[in-house]
């Protein structure tokens, strides 16, 4: 018996743990961090998406995106 009720709290510590950890990062995996600021994927893609159509060509490929980034960070 105390063999289950120690499983069962290991089991909800564990729960508690991913849920909170899950919380930090629903927008996605940072990409920069500038003091306390953090830039996370889905910062960078909504910022890009908010960009005009001729802007947004200016930054395609791999080598735009970084430099957009590095402007996010600016």
């Amino acid at each position: 018996m105390k063999r289950l009720a120690g499983f069962l709290v290991i089991i909800a510590f564990l729960l508690v743990f991913f849920s909170c950890t899950k919380k930090e990062g629903e927008k996605g995996p940072y990409l920069a961090k500038v003091g306390n600021a953090v830039i996370t994927q889905g910062d960078f893609e909504r910022e890009f998406k908010n960009l005009p159509q001729f802007a947004q060509t200016l930054f395609q490929g791999t080598a735009g995106k970084e430099r957009f980034l590095d402007e996010l960070i600016k």
